[in-house]
């Protein structure tokens, strides 16, 4: 029992598998932003390694078309913001924001992979949707 509790004053796990001395919470009590912010970290991963999204098959040039898309829609997003700052406060305090900024993503993420990359040529447009996704993924993201 000593060594158990110098093991928990000393930053250790005890038996009872807390660390330094607080009880674990239960999964249901973890705030669901948690999840959010996981799948969302998971998304940039994909969108950025091009063997993932859009696949080793993909037309370079549209991939390409698409990293400047997202490029120019963080790169804007981020300039707003942070011009906006004052104005707008705590982003999380805005949830239509919110809202708003996971639909782009959403919207964006899904005409890119299933229709936009793989079945149409159009620079123009892949460019345009993916500077819309990079904008609610840049908002999201300064969360």
């Amino acid at each position: 029992m000593a060594g158990e509790k110098e093991s928990a004053q000393q930053g250790g796990r005890g038996r009872s598998g807390a660390l330094l001395g607080a009880p674990l919470e239960p999964a249901a009590s973890i705030p669901l932003r948690f999840l959010g912010m996981g799948l969302f970290i998971a998304w940039l991963s994909c969108t950025h390694i091009s063997l993932i999204f859009p696949g080793p098959d993909a037309n370079l040039a549209m991939r390409n078309n698409f990293d400047l898309g997202m490029r120019l829609g963080d790169l804007t997003t981020f300039v707003v913001l942070a011009l906006a700052a004052r104005r707008l406060g705590v982003l999380s305090d805005h949830p239509r924001l919110l809202w708003l900024a996971v639909g782009l993503c959403t919207a964006g993420s899904l005409a890119e992979g299933l229709w936009i990359l793989p079945a149409t040529s159009s620079q123009p447009l892949n460019l345009a949707v993916s500077a819309l996704t990079a904008v609610g993924g840049a908002f999201l993201f300064c969360l």
